[in-house]
């Protein structure tokens, strides 16, 4: 569904050999570029310096690490991307921002004291975060779980595994209104 591959090679007795390959979106690819013919490295410029203006900010609250990487680098080409790995790194994460916010991307089951949904909560209590768009992220696909989610008070729901052009389509109606989800 992310546009990547698996595959393997085996020889009987002597093991296995996995190997993984994660596609980057074409955009991505065009902004590594641009910044290895600036830089001659493979650093990828990201932030207002590297549009000339502002750019959106992002708020992936996830607790896995390969989730949070790959949300990361999904997202980098086109918003600046802030990550927390926990409620409490996400309370930090949102006292530094400035009111500088215009998106959270919110595990729903993040491990420890305080899991997504009440996060969620939480920050609907907060005048400041009262609107910013907050999108449920989550494997739960049983009935009733889209309900529970944005009773919660996130905006949206999205299911893992999901596709990356949902996800950005939908950011991108979420920053822009007039942008019609398809």
């Amino acid at each position: 569904m992310q546009g990547g591959s698996i595959s393997v090679e085996s020889e009987k007795g002597k093991g296995a050999t996995f190997t993984i390959h994660f596609a980057i979106d074409s955009e991505e690819r065009g902004a590594k570029a641009e910044a290895r013919g600036r830089s001659g490295s493979t650093a990828v410029v990201s932030g207002p310096a590297a549009t000339g203006a502002a750019r959106p900010c992002v708020l992936v609250v996830e607790d896995d690490a390969d989730s949070q990487g790959f949300m990361k680098t999904l997202l980098s080409a086109r918003y600046d991307v802030l990550c927390a790995a926990s409620g409490e790194e996400a309370r930090r994460q949102l006292a530094r921002s400035d009111g500088n916010l215009h998106v959270i991307l919110m595990d729903v089951s993040l491990k420890g004291g305080e899991d997504g949904l009440s996060l969620t909560r939480h920050l609907r209590s907060q005048p400041q975060w009262k609107t910013i768009p907050i999108i449920g992220v989550t494997a739960h696909a049983r009935r009733g779980d889209r309900e529970r989610v944005l009773a919660a008070g996130c905006t949206a729901y999205l299911q893992k595994p999901f596709d990356r052009k949902d996800l950005l389509a939908l950011m991108a109606s979420l920053l822009d209104p007039s942008i019609p989800l398809h």
